[in-house]
C-alpha cells in the first residue's frame, strides 16, 4: 500500500518553500528599519503561500478543519531595511498530532554588491489544528497526506 499514510508517521518535514517580498516604508519605525511586529506579518504570508490558498480552503470546507498560532519564538538577528528586498524561506514539520511547526528564516536578498544571503530573523512557530468548535483535532491521513505531498 505504498498511497496509504502510516497512523503511526513520525514527526516529518513536510513542504517548503521561498516566498521573495520587498521592505515597504510602511512596514519600517521611525529608524527606517523594519519593525519587529512586521515579521510576524512577513511570516504570515510565507506560511499561506507554503500551504497554498486552495489547501487551506479545502481543510476549511472539506475537514472543517483551521489553524491558531500557539507559540511563537523569535530572535531577531540584523534589521531589515527600507526597500531592501527579503526571502522568507519556510518549512512545517508535521505528524498526526493536532501541532505543525513552522520553521522561518527572513533573509537578506543578495544583490551585485553583496552575492550571500544574510539571514536577518529566523522563528520556530507551533500552530495547532481546530476544528468548528475551536478544539484541537489530530490530522487525519487524508490531510496528512496532502501536506506530504501525497495527493
Amino acid at each position: 500500500m505504498p498511497n496509504e499514510t502510516p497512523t503511526k508517521l513520525p514527526r516529518t518535514f513536510a513542504l517548503k518553500s521561498q516566498l521573495e517580498t520587498a521592505v515597504y516604508y510602511e512596514d519600517t519605525d521611525f529608524s527606517g528599519s523594519v519593525y519587529h511586529a512586521q515579521y510576524l506579518k512577513f511570516f504570515e504570508r510565507a506560511r499561506e503561500e507554503l500551504l497554498t490558498q486552495d489547501l487551506l480552503l479545502k481543510f476549511i470546507s472539506e475537514f472543517s478543519l483551521q489553524f491558531v498560532v500557539r507559540e511563537v519564538k523569535i530572535k531577531y538577528l540584523k534589521a531589515a531595511k527600507f526597500a531592501d528586498k527579503l526571502i522568507i524561506e519556510s518549512k512545517v514539520l508535521v505528524s498526526p498530532s493536532p501541532t505543525m511547526i513552522f520553521f522561518q528564516n527572513a533573509y537578506l536578498k543578495p544583490t551585485a554588491q553583496n552575492q550571500d544571503m544574510i539571514l536577518l530573523t529566523e522563528a520556530e512557530i507551533m500552530v495547532v489544528a481546530i476544528n468548528k468548535e475551536f478544539k484541537p483535532r489530530r490530522l487525519n491521513p487524508e490531510v496528512l497526506a496532502l501536506l506530504l505531498g501525497r495527493t
